[in-house]
């Protein structure tokens, strides 16, 4: 962890005070997985930058600020605020792409997959790391209302970008929250930034209370 920490670009201006209190703290808590919290410092990743696009247009976001978020980034406040939305939407992660690519015909594209995860964007603070990258047979269409949907391509695959979530409730009628549309369209552009062509994204969210998907494309 403190090997990380100390190749942070913001590392000269932490203070070692700081340091100390957020590696004993996060150590204690998540043992090994105080690593991936440790990555998680260099840069903004898709589940803050909705956050920061509302806050810089002078609007309130939905779980946090940017002031919170760039205090996590110089570790004067360590990831320890656990939720009952984070803990499922992370156990649940495995068993609802599953789900998801039963439903398509899907399978995890792994070399795409792994090649986003360790891309760098065009600004040195950009990181995304994804839920899943897919070759399906479907591709995504515009249909007479103007809505983005699927349609199937028997016999020819697509690659997409797949968003998991896993909320207390789903709504049929709800658009696409802003935050998740930050979230893939940062995903999208990293993607292209990196020669990993999509056909199109999707936010897959585990509808609990039907027992079904409630899947969107956007674009």
């Amino acid at each position: 962890v403190m090997t990380l920490v100390d190749a942070l670009p913001q590392r000269d201006v932490l203070e070692m005070s700081d340091i100390r209190q957020w590696v004993g703290s996060v150590v204690d808590q998540y043992g090994e997985m105080a690593i991936w919290h440790a990555i998680r410092l260099n840069g903004f990743g898709g589940s803050e930058i909705g956050t920061l696009v509302r806050n810089l247009a002078g609007q309130r976001a939905d779980f946090t600020s940017a002031h919170d978020i760039v205090e996590g980034k110089l570790m004067r406040r360590a990831p320890l605020e656990t939720s009952g939305d984070m803990t499922r939407g992370h156990e649940n992660e495995d068993s609802h792409s599953v789900k998801f690519q039963r439903k398509y015909g899907a399978y995890r594209d792994l070399e795409a997959f792994e090649a986003l995860k360790k891309s760098q964007g065009s600004h040195s603070w950009m990181r995304y790391s994804p839920d899943d990258v897919v070759q399906m047979p479907m591709a995504p269409f515009v249909d007479d209302d103007g809505k983005m949907v699927i349609q199937p391509t028997p016999g020819e695959n697509h690659r997409w970008l797949i968003d998991y979530k896993a909320p207390r409730s789903v709504d049929e009628g709800d658009e696409i929250a802003f935050q998740y549309a930050c979230q893939l369209s940062q995903g999208a552009i990293l993607c292209a930034e990196n020669d990993i062509p999509i056909s199109g994204m999707m936010l897959s969210q585990f509808d609990w209370a039907n027992w079904r998907l409630k899947d969107d494309v956007f674009g």
